[in-house]
């Protein structure tokens, strides 16, 4: 509402904001004081002239009426009410910038500070360099606490031979963890169960992933409660994925082994007949979404006109595909089989609750491994020396694909 002043305080005249507020000589003043601005001339082209109480005067019904003359004039009544309309705005912009300008006496001691005062100081070399430095550091100190400090902590001890269980000092043993590990044909055995298992499971994955986008690629009535509900395996738990399909596996009521039987007529124990393939299904289970968001983002990235051009020109399925859709989902196919590939080489949680590794060691891939050997046999020189070996055959993997993408 308009401030109304009292008829004996002498009314200051209207200041404007680059009256009120000291001009600032750096960029972000000049941007805060033109955001300012903007926000004074909105707010009065908004509706605070006809908040600020402006209204038409009373016409006298009681008079008789007259004969029409020129002030009737439609076009002269207009031209009239515009100027007043003007006059009145004029009068609440002033008073507006008046109450923004006491308003922005409260911020000018803050702003005086970060611009004003900052502003000698960022002019010198060594400063302006220093100030972005100074804004990460948050990051880097948390990066360096929880990433970087661990990571030598426990490549220092993975040249020890050190007991967790027993609580004896450490003892230097050099590089007799690493050479204890990879001669051991155990573990070898190991990573070939982990290879065999990333490769069903993420090449499942993908045509999985592949044929659901295409699905979801055309459009239907309820396509996107369909992708919500095909989705929502991403948001479970691995603990809870794995506990659900121990009991859709189970040789007794499990819904897999019922219908099998129904269909073959054999029953089929799943879990100690085919544990690899039981694993492997609940991966494909939970991840394929994930590999069908990333393709179906290329899908509709695709031009449609490219789609049409293809359809005028009769392009068979498998040159549609090679020349026109691949080319745009290649990125992004790419990109999902990375994550995934380096994600299911860690996969832990749901075949420990599934299978726990068993039977035997059939599914009993590397970070199995290593949590038995670090938790139940408490080698946790051993376990540490096996984490870093994993450590680089996985990167050395991921710098062979990112190269073999490169090249296509």
């Amino acid at each position: 509402m308009h401030q109304r002043h009292h008829p004996n305080r002498m009314v200051q005249k209207p200041h404007t904001i680059q009256q009120s507020v000291r001009r600032l000589d750096t960029f972000p003043g000049r941007l805060l004081e033109r955001a300012l601005l903007r926000r004074d001339v909105d707010g009065c082209a908004r509706g605070d002239t006809l908040r600020s109480g402006w209204s038409s005067k009373p016409t006298n019904s009681s008079r008789q009426p007259r004969k029409k003359t020129q002030r009737d004039n439609p076009k002269r009544k207009l031209s009239t009410g515009i100027r007043e309309v003007r006059t009145t705005s004029e009068k609440c912009c002033a008073a507006h910038q008046t109450r923004s300008a006491y308003q922005l006496k409260i911020n000018s001691t803050f702003l005086f500070f970060f611009f004003r005062m900052g502003r000698r100081n960022l002019r010198s070399p060594i400063t302006y360099r220093a100030f972005p430095i100074f804004l990460i550091i948050p990051a880097v100190a948390l990066v360096i606490f929880l990433v970087i400090f661990p990571l030598i902590w426990a490549l220092g001890l993975s040249f020890y031979s050190y007991n967790a269980l027993r609580g004896d000092s450490p003892v230097f043993v050099g590089l007799d963890n690493y050479s204890l590990l990879l001669n051991s044909g155990e573990i070898w055995r190991r990573f070939i169960t982990t290879g065999q298992f990333v490769l069903y499971a993420v090449v499942l994955e993908f045509l999985v992933g592949f044929a659901l986008a295409h699905l979801f690629f055309t459009k239907f009535k309820g396509r996107r409660l369909a992708i919500t509900l095909v989705t929502t395996p991403l948001l479970i738990a691995p603990v809870a994925v794995g506990i659900f399909f121990r009991y859709i596996y189970d040789a007794t009521f499990g819904v897999f082994t019922y219908f099998v039987e129904l269909v073959t007529g054999q029953r089929i124990r799943m879990l100690s007949q085919q544990p690899m393939l039981a694993v492997v299904f609940m991966d494909v289970w939970q991840w394929s979404p994930f590999m069908m968001l990333f393709i179906l983002a290329g899908l509709e990235a695709i031009p449609k006109h490219m789609l049409e051009s293809s359809e005028i020109d009769r392009l068979s399925w498998i040159n549609k595909f090679r020349y026109v859709v691949w080319p745009k989902i290649k990125p992004l196919v790419a990109l999902a089989l990375l994550f995934r590939t380096m994600d299911a080489f860690r996969t832990f949680d749901t075949i420990f609750t599934l299978t726990g590794g068993g039977p035997g060691t059939l599914t009993e891939v590397l970070s199995i491994t290593i949590y038995r050997t670090a938790f139940q046999f408490f080698r946790t020189g051993e376990a540490t020396a096996l984490a870093f070996i994993f450590l680089v055959i996985i990167i050395l993997l991921t710098n062979l694909y990112l190269r073999l993408a490169r090249r296509e």
